[in-house]
């Protein structure tokens, strides 16, 4: 069990789950923290042991992580539990009030000799009642993960856009020019040029319509189920409709769609009826 003041609280917006944080804030309630097979639901009760006696709190939401560590129970051999609370909620609960968790964030140009002072200051402060823990290599390892797997995932979407972008466009134009005798012949019975515009366009966009429809069918359920194995499963977020992305695909598409058609409509545009019509 750890107790927040309220800067930590609003470090820990980012990371809340689910739940009321301003509950746990005012000591209503502890934020159980989300461990794979062992997290305690918001609106559960538990019974804290500490203080030579047992008491009884609610939990009011659920955090991703904390900057913490925590290890093993070695009586279970399995992964303890972790819950956050307010200073005086801890207070309460177990009765110690010599107890305090100091959070320092550093500047980028931090330097090595500004941290080993800071940790001298404290030891002399404080001897060895103090646990001092840098974390300055763990987050520049977990940035730089979180970068380089940013860097491919979206490369590697990035290329599929860019196949899929040129691929409308090739198909369009194919479509255009092996259906080109037919646009003769409308045109031939009185059919204007607009009017045929306007169809290959109407085309086109079934094509479009048809397709995102397809897309978000067989896409969205995917998505979920490899969002629930990869993600909710480890850190328990929980998967939301991808709405921005959504829209940049819909805008590739359309985009896509607009420079399809240009090529075909500026063609039907310089052929006349006969040229059309005889065109193999």
């Amino acid at each position: 069990m750890i107790s927040y003041d309220d800067q930590q609280f609003q470090w820990a917006k980012d990371s809340l789950i689910e739940g009321n944080l301003q509950d746990a804030i005012d000591g209503k309630g502890m934020l159980s923290v989300h461990r794979e097979g062992n997290t305690f639901a918001a609106g559960s009760n538990v019974t804290v042991s500490a203080g030579g006696g047992e008491k009884e709190t609610s939990i009011v939401g659920t955090l991703g992580d904390v900057p913490y560590s925590y290890g093993a129970d070695s009586t279970t051999d399995s992964m303890t539990g972790m819950a956050v609370c307010s200073e005086e909620l801890f207070r309460k609960l177990t009765g110690e009030d010599g107890y305090a968790v100091l959070d320092v964030q550093l500047n980028r140009d931090a330097t090595d000799s500004q941290v080993q002072e800071i940790r001298k200051v404290m030891e002399q402060e404080c001897g060895g009642s103090v646990a001092f823990s840098d974390k300055r290599i763990g987050n520049k390892e977990t940035k730089g993960a979180s970068y380089s797997m940013s860097v491919f995932l979206y490369g590697f979407l990035a290329v599929i856009a860019m196949i899929g972008f040129f691929n409308i466009i090739n198909n369009i134009a194919m479509s255009v020019s092996a259906r080109m005798r037919e646009y003769g012949a409308m045109r031939a019975i009185g059919m204007t040029v607009r009017q045929l515009n306007r169809m290959v366009l109407g085309e086109t966009m079934t094509y479009t319509v048809f397709g995102v429809l397809l897309g978000c069918v067989i896409g969205l359920p995917l998505n979920k189920v490899l969002f629930q194995n990869l993600v909710t499963s480890r850190w328990g977020d929980e998967w939301s409709v991808p709405g921005w992305e959504l829209l940049v695909i819909v805008f590739i598409m359309l985009g896509s769609v607009c420079l399809a058609i240009m090529g075909p409509v500026k063609q039907i545009k310089k052929m006349t009826v006969v040229d059309t019509i005889s065109r193999e």
